[in-house]
């Protein structure tokens, strides 16, 4: 394997010399470190899994709101459903910055929890339930 860089060719064996220092990660602080990142995966795809479904729900609901602009009958009757869209476009992302939070202040207290040196265990980063409102 060719060395690309000044420090690998002071390591020993194949093993370049930044990579020798990797041993300090076993351990409790390789343990902590391990779940840490685990959480934060977990964190990510639960996060994108509830921006989706903000994000189809609220399609859903504007689809429906242009189909009812269809059958409107004068200006009234538009400007009227155009408020009741934009009540319920605030509502629903204010709803969702309070579900949002919910869902990261969960995932930061019991997925990203450091297991102290006494030996006490927090809950792994799969056993964190993050919340879910119903559609």
């Amino acid at each position: 394997m060719p060395t690309t860089g000044k420090n690998e060719s002071k390591g020993t064996g194949s093993m370049p010399a930044w990579f020798q220092g990797m041993g300090q990660f076993d351990g409790a602080f390789g343990d902590n470190l391990k779940r840490t990142q685990a959480a934060f995966q977990q964190g990510f795809c639960a996060l994108s899994d509830e921006v989706l479904h903000f994000a189809r729900t609220r399609l859903d609901r504007d689809s429906e709101v242009i189909g009812r602009c269809r059958e409107c009958r004068d200006i009234a009757d538009l400007m009227n459903i155009q408020r009741q869209w934009f009540e319920e476009l605030i509502r629903d992302y204010y709803d969702e910055a309070f579900q949002m939070n919910g869902t990261m202040r969960k995932i930061a207290t019991e997925g990203f929890g450091m297991a102290p040196i006494t030996g006490e265990t927090r809950p792994r980063p799969g056993e964190v339930e993050v919340p879910r409102k119903a559609a």
